[in-house]
């Protein structure tokens, strides 16, 4: 039969509801798709176009608009014949992948026959997709060379004609989605070979913010480890955000190749001054463990310009040392990492990363809090008493812990009203950063205004045959009618800023406490 007006109003209905079944069964049937794919080939009523063996298959060329290339036999390996990209480096090339793709050729079947298209007539060509095909498939073999066009998706499988004959066809699914891959999805592209769970350092730097360090150590209050910043502050960090952030690391990938090697011209792909960087390195362990954590490799990614040729992607490099080596970075190979890829980890911002509530801590641990607000100190003992029963035992909860009356005493002996107290702690507990004071924010800092030492029973981690105990401490220091500055944690230079309302809020909490007249926290 010979092909003509392929898409009347009863063709494109038949086409819109095969893709609307397919939409409705690629819920269940989605993770089939390329094994039903298959045995779609295998099945007896398709149309062998070429049957042959691999060895009969000498190259075969795929032509895209997502890229052009040719696959060519490159010798026997181990009994097994080996394939390559010609003219490319090959050394990370996916041999599977290449010979997904010589299976296609040598057993290229066709799943039913249309007859012959009038290649003169763009009309025609236009309407079945040829006239910008999905790929152009030249296949040089024992018999001689043949080229197929595939052209627009019918359903899930595909329009091919064969150039030279016109014969026409419907070609499966798999047609169509080998001979679309472009070289670098035949790649073992390289993602990370350091896991995060041999990894205690993590540094990002990114032109325009501030770098940012991460350090897994114990807290000053435990020995429990927990990842906390170190620049461009020293904090605990927002768990949430860490753990994006990890898991945007763990599953690290590049996205496209570029080159075998950077060479000696370090400013070709912007890696003389690069745009971003990212550095995993061992964790900091006692002196015993060194010569494990010695063993331990790093890494290091590094992000140069914008890919002159592909939109929305970055050049990239990555190399791995360990036991003092140095890294060969002119051999290095070059990669690019898409947009998605960088914003997932070079997109965190280090005030997100950073437990914005600097000085929370639980009560159950405070003994005293030492305050000084606009130059006037005072300070508030904090003390438990075990409650009791008329018989003298103590009174337990239903979980069976003991329960205890909470005072809290002002240096002169007056005792505040326990709900009012509370309810200030929770005021000054829930002081929070709301960004990084720059280096080069034009206002001067002014006096301090405010600060707080919340003295704990437990004791520094470390020092447990001593007699430290861990304090949280924050000071605030004045800037402009909007923001103060906030430093905590023993930290002298500038650190963040606050809101003036909310320190203002807290001298008025403290008032209020005073006097009794604090509403008390909600229960809820």
């Amino acid at each position: 039969m010979t092909a003509d007006k392929p898409k009347s109003a009863g063709k494109t209905m038949i086409i819109s509801l095969a893709v609307a079944v397919v939409l409705l069964a690629g819920l269940l049937l989605g993770a089939f798709a390329m094994s039903a794919g298959r045995q779609e080939e295998e099945d007896d009523d398709l149309i062998p176009l070429i049957a042959c063996s691999e060895e009969d298959i000498y190259s075969v060329t795929i032509e895209s608009l997502r890229d052009t290339y040719t696959i060519s036999q490159d010798g026997i390996k181990d009994t097994i014949l080996q394939w390559k990209i010609e003219g490319q480096d090959n050394t990370d090339v996916d041999l599977y992948s290449l010979k997904t793709i010589i299976n296609r050729c040598y057993k290229l079947n066709a799943r039913r026959e249309l007859g012959t298209i009038d290649t003169a007539n763009k009309e025609l060509m236009a309407a079945y997709g040829f006239d910008n095909p999905t790929s152009t498939v030249t296949i040089t073999y024992k018999d001689g060379v043949r080229t197929f066009v595939v052209g627009d998706a019918y359903g899930t499988e595909y329009y091919m004609y064969e150039k030279g004959t016109g014969k026409f066809y419907i070609a499966p699914t798999t047609v169509g989605t080998y001979f679309n891959l472009t070289s670098n999805e035949l790649r073992t592209l390289p993602g990370l070979e350091v896991q995060t769970g041999n990894t205690g350092i993590i540094a990002i730097a990114k032109k325009g913010s501030p770098d940012i360090s991460l350090a897994y150590i114990p807290s000053i209050m435990s020995d429990s480890r927990s990842w906390q910043m170190v620049s461009p502050v020293g904090g605990y960090t927002d768990s949430t955000t860490v753990t994006s952030l990890m898991n945007a690391i763990s599953n690290f990938k590049m996205s496209l190749y570029v080159d075998s090697a950077i060479g000696d011209d370090m400013s070709k792909y912007g890696f003389d001054d690069p745009y971003a960087s990212l550095v995993l390195a061992p964790p900091l362990v006692d002196e015993e463990d060194e010569e494990t954590v010695a063993h331990l490799p790093s890494q290091a990614i590094f992000v140069g310009d914008p890919v002159r040729e592909v939109e929305g992607y970055r050049y990239c490099y990555t190399y791995t040392v360990k036991d003092g080596e140095s890294p060969d970075i002119p051999s290095c190979k070059v990669y690019a990492i898409s947009d998605e890829v960088f914003d997932g980890i070079f997109g965190v911002k280090a005030i997100d990363i950073l437990d914005k509530q600097v000085i929370l801590t639980n009560i159950d641990n405070v003994t005293e809090i030492k305050l000084n607000i606009r130059g006037k100190e005072s300070s508030i003992k904090i003390s438990k008493k075990e409650l009791l029963d008329d018989d003298g035992n103590p009174i337990t909860d239903a979980s069976g812990v003991k329960s205890y009356a909470t005072f809290f005493d002002l240096d002169d002996g007056t005792r505040l009203l326990e709900s009012c107290a509370r309810a200030f702690y929770i005021k000054l507990i829930s002081i929070k950063a709301v960004a990084f004071l720059r280096d080069d924010d034009p206002q001067e800092i002014g006096e301090k205004i405010f600060s707080v030492t919340m003295q704990t029973n437990i004791k520094i981690f470390g020092q447990e045959d001593t007699d430290l105990y861990a304090a949280v401490t924050a000071e605030v220091y004045e800037l402009d009618s909007n923001y103060c500055v906030l430093r905590f944690r023993g930290q002298t230079e500038n650190a963040c800023k606050m809101k003036r309302s909310q320190i203002l809020e807290l001298f008025e909490a403290y008032e209020l406490m005073l006097s009794g007249e604090l509403p008390a926290i909600r229960e809820d």
